[in-house]
């Protein structure tokens, strides 16, 4: 998922992404969310925002994917 969206920066394929992942190995946004973020620390500062956006901006307040399991 990182790579993908660092390629691509499609918004909407990684809302897919998120939820699939999440069905399949049977996780909570939130519990994803929080590995996801964990290991965006280890991008450069210039990918760890992108990636906070991501999160913050598109999945939590556009999305509100974070509001519902």
């Amino acid at each position: 998922m990182f790579n993908e969206f660092k390629e691509l920066e499609q918004k909407e394929h990684s809302k897919e992404e998120l939820i699939s992942i999440c069905k399949q190995y049977q996780l909570e946004r939130y519990q994803f969310i929080g590995y996801f973020m964990n290991n965006a620390l280890a991008a450069t500062p210039n990918d760890f925002t992108n990636y906070i956006n991501l999160v913050f901006d598109y999945f939590f307040k556009e999305q509100k994917l974070l509001d519902q399991a």
